[in-house]
């Protein structure tokens, strides 16, 4: 079993860097904005609805995927991902589109929380737990150069060649990666109380749940911003120089870069203390959404420097906050609590989305984006507080 679940280890980062969907992550908005003529209202609701989806699935998947077992669970989802690619290239419509970013979004709820889940447990078997945020890091950084060489070539491929072939590749990638988690292991439940998971499941989840409480609420907040600057950019850009879908792949590219550098930094930086780590990275979130809302005032640049600064520390933040989830989570229901923990994280963003288009249009960016940076900041420190008050509290009572 030592050398199985050493073999998890390995084959983790090609698993993520085949299954990341680089290739087409630079070319669908404007595929379907651009070529496919959808307007930037039916894209604010294709996000909407393909966003609800996950919600909606994340936790039953997450079920799924601790009775099944996570590496199969694994399996589901690149098939799903699989399956969208084929509905991207075949699609016409604004309901295609939505059934692609439905399954596509079904397969990211089969894989999320089950893949990090599978990892945890896997380090946990090998007694190697405290490794486990440095693994991770190191394999996000990875999948993002993956994702960056994706994003480059996607968006070549989109402009000299056609707007599907992105597509087709990806459709490549997705086998490629399910030929890779076919040789993983199903890592074994890793806490004692998770012997049998079906007898305590109930107990164990509400306890997991219970003590990811405070995290959720921060990690809601935080959801906010990527998402926010994910979703505008490519429209900004193309009313502000007209960007191509080659400018926008290397555009992209360096973006990724810096969230990889982030998910880096977050495993070989000498990280005593995380929560306060995570604080001030909530302020950066802050500075990166009020930069955004000054381009009328300072020009593109500080556009994109916001948004530089907000994939920065995305990347760092990440790592982080599944290190602290998994250490709460107990072993038999660990892909069920990540799962939820994923799926409340997303309401927040999904539910504001529309409204920042509403107020985009209706007002001028820089109290748009005035507006969303207080509706993060506040939850995110009041989730904070309550961590570190916790903490506080374990460590008086021992």
């Amino acid at each position: 079993m030592t050398h199985a679940l050493s073999r998890n280890l390995r084959l983790y980062p090609w698993y993520l860097s085949l299954t990341w969907e680089g290739l087409s992550n630079a070319v669908w908005y404007l595929y379907l904005f651009s070529f496919k003529g959808l307007s930037l209202g039916e894209m604010a609701w294709l996000t909407l609805l393909g966003d609800g989806v996950i919600v909606l699935a994340e936790v039953p998947t997450g079920w799924i995927a601790d009775r099944i077992g996570r590496r199969r669970s694994i399996l589901i989802g690149i098939i799903c991902q699989a399956a969208s690619s084929l509905l991207f290239i075949a699609g016409n419509d604004f309901w295609t589109f939505w059934l692609a970013m439905a399954v596509c979004g079904l397969g990211d709820t089969f894989r999320s929380g089950a893949d990090e889940a599978l990892l945890f447990d896997s380090c946990r078997g090998l007694g190697r737990e405290t490794a486990f945020r440095r693994l991770l890091s190191r394999s996000l950084a990875i999948a993002t150069l993956a994702m960056v060489a994706g994003q480059i070539i996607g968006g070549s491929l989109a402009l000299r060649v056609g707007w599907t072939v992105p597509f087709w590749a990806e459709l490549l990638l997705s086998i490629s990666g399910f030929l890779v988690v076919l040789r993983m292991f199903e890592a074994p439940y890793s806490d004692k109380q998770d012997t049998n998971p079906r007898s305590t499941a109930a107990a164990s989840l509400g306890l997991s749940l219970l003590r990811l409480l405070p995290l959720l609420l921060f990690a809601s907040a935080v959801e906010l911003a990527p998402e926010l600057a994910h979703f505008h950019l490519p429209a900004e850009l193309d009313s502000a120089i007209a960007v191509t879908t080659e400018q926008l792949g290397f555009m992209y590219a360096g973006f990724e870069l810096l969230q990889g550098l982030g998910n880096w930094l977050a495993g070989h930086l000498h990280i005593r203390r995380p929560l306060r780590v995570l604080g001030i990275a909530v302020i950066g979130l802050v500075v990166g959404l009020l930069l955004m809302g000054m381009r009328g005032w300072l020009g593109l640049l500080a556009y994109v420097a916001g948004r530089a600064l907000i994939d920065l520390l995305t990347g760092l933040i990440s790592p982080l906050l599944s290190e602290q989830a998994n250490l709460l989570s107990g072993s038999g229901v660990r892909a069920t609590a990540l799962s939820m923990l994923n799926a409340l994280q997303k309401i927040l963003p999904i539910s504001l989305l529309p409204l920042s288009v509403s107020l985009l249009q209706g007002q001028n960016a820089a109290w748009m984006y005035a507006c969303f940076s207080l509706a993060m900041l506040l939850p995110a420190m009041a989730g904070l507080g309550w961590l570190v008050t916790r903490r506080r509290q374990q460590q008086a009572s021992v």
